[in-house]
């Protein structure tokens, strides 16, 4: 399967590990991960009808619904305790730190059993009326993240810029 240059970056970070990719859409990751045997099992979570109903089709026509689990759920906090690596990637800046947040705050500690998130550096652009203190839950929520990780890997999408671990 031919993946698009974000999603061939994302595969390329990708460790491997029981890896669950969370806003998963046509689950064109997933899917190359575990074909390529670079991971051994994933989740593939998608939270809208359609996009889950594409999904499943997909893991379905290739015969892998007990090796690539689908997942009707919003975020992280229905993923298994057996998953190492968690993609966020399929959506915006504010909608990871949402995820990320919810998780945090309803499941405290719990990161700590993940080894890889991998996001992308969000865009954030801030008009007049904005300030940086804007960004400040952003940096805690990374910071918060990042303590409780063994690894995040930022990538951004709109280059080929090195990714950036933390």
């Amino acid at each position: 399967m031919t993946l698009s240059k974000r999603l061939q970056t994302i595969y390329d970070m990708t460790p491997n590990a029981v890896t669950a990719d969370i806003g998963s859409d046509h689950g064109k990751l997933i899917i190359s991960l575990f074909e390529d045997g670079k991971i051994p099992h994933g989740y593939a979570v998608e939270n809208k009808k359609g996009p889950y109903s594409r999904l499943v089709k997909a893991i379905e026509q290739k015969g892998y619904i007990d090796d690539v689990v689908p997942l009707f759920s919003d975020g992280i906090s229905d993923i298994p305790t057996t998953v190492g690596t968690v993609i966020i990637a399929g959506m915006g800046g504010k909608n990871i730190v949402d995820i990320l947040k919810a998780h945090i705050e309803s499941h405290p500690n719990d990161l700590s059993r993940i080894e890889r998130l991998i996001f992308p550096l969000p865009n954030i652009s801030l008009t007049e009326s904005e300030s940086l203190s804007e960004l400040s839950p952003l940096s805690a929520l990374i910071w918060t993240v990042s303590t409780d990780t063994s690894e995040i890997i930022f990538f951004s999408s709109s280059d080929n810029t090195v990714p950036i671990s933390s």
